[in-house]
């Protein structure tokens, strides 16, 4: 499978690929999630660069694209950053990332509900898009799910790309928070435990056990 690579410089995020096409379809699904959080948002032609005499030439990698531009300011503001002694979480970097408070906060899984019933409408794997909310949830220990933690809140913009803000406050070491950053989906469900193939839909004929796991939300055009 294909996933981009995403390498950060300091005030740039680049995007880089071994296939043209791979990184056109990589920064229209990106557009597609600024245009969910910003209907005012104007896609723009992917600005491909060819990759010169360098370590990412030699790994293969033959294109890029800085696509720093394509994040929404609330957003861009917050990437990357971690705070010392401000806990700041998942679901709060969700509900930045998904355009409804510009705020970086920590949102306790019990106020999910809320956001969801208020904020946003509940769709499935089977209609994922770009700007998607998905939550991981804790499911019950003993079970066939043994080794997956869940609990955790990320911005689907496709299955090789999120926007995820990974680990956990209290374990960051001098209380420093997690940062909201760009990942590959497949890192995102691997590092809480969950294969890649968590997000496929079940069908007639094969089942996804995963899929009781994981619930997927949609920004409602309302909400603020």
């Amino acid at each position: 499978m294909k996933t981009p690579w995403i390498e950060e410089g300091e005030n740039n995020i680049y995007i880089l690929s071994k296939d043209f096409d791979f990184l056109q379809d990589t920064w229209n699904a990106i557009s597609a999630y600024a245009l969910s959080v910003d209907s005012t948002f104007s896609a723009q032609a992917c600005p491909m660069t060819t990759v010169g005499n360098s370590d990412y030439n030699r790994r293969g990698f033959k294109y890029y694209a800085d696509i720093s531009s394509l994040l929404p300011a609330a957003v861009r503001n917050i990437y990357g950053s971690a705070t010392k002694f401000m806990p700041r979480n998942c679901h709060g970097a969700a509900l930045t990332a998904s355009g409804i408070t510009p705020q970086l906060s920590y949102l306790k899984d019990t106020c999910l509900e809320v956001i969801f019933n208020v904020s946003m409408t509940k769709t499935s794997l089977n209609n994922l898009q770009s700007g998607d909310w998905i939550y991981l949830k804790d499911f019950p220990h003993g079970t066939e799910f043994a080794g997956a933690t869940g609990g955790h809140s990320f911005i689907y913009i496709g299955d090789d790309l999120c926007l995820s803000m990974n680990g956990y406050w209290e374990n960051c070491g001098d209380y420093y928070s997690p940062k909201l950053k760009l990942s590959r989906t497949q890192d995102v469900l691997n590092f809480y435990g969950f294969p890649k193939e968590a997000l496929i839909t079940s069908t007639e004929d094969q089942k996804n056990p995963w899929e009781s796991l994981i619930d997927v939300y949609r920004k409602i055009s309302m909400a603020l």
